[in-house]
């Protein structure tokens, strides 16, 4: 709450339940690394609403089309969206004026 301003709540939900459920699938990390990654990224993501759509998709176009196996498809995928939708900034508390 003190990170945060209240108008950025939805989206830092969004953003941590797309994070997690997306690193915790296509990403490689298990459920707990999954969950810890959320909450430090959580304030990096971009869009949400494609998030786990994107990484599901260039995992498996690493698996089918490149020839990688699950891990390096996994490691791909990871560096992929790092890279191309881990590059915003939530607000933070202080940020957002009346």
């Amino acid at each position: 709450m003190q990170k945060y301003p209240c108008e950025v709540a939805d989206t830092y939900a969004a953003n941590a339940k797309a994070l997690n459920s997306a690193s915790d699938n296509y990403l490689g990390l298990n459920w707990v690394q999954a969950g810890n990654y959320a909450k430090e990224k959580v304030d990096l993501l971009c869009d949400a609403t494609t998030l786990v759509q994107s990484a599901r998709e260039i995992n498996q176009y690493a698996d089918h089309e490149l020839g990688m196996n699950w891990v390096q498809a996994e490691n791909y995928a990871k560096d992929w969206v790092e890279a191309n939708l881990l590059n915003c900034q939530l607000p933070k508390a202080g940020d957002i004026k009346p």
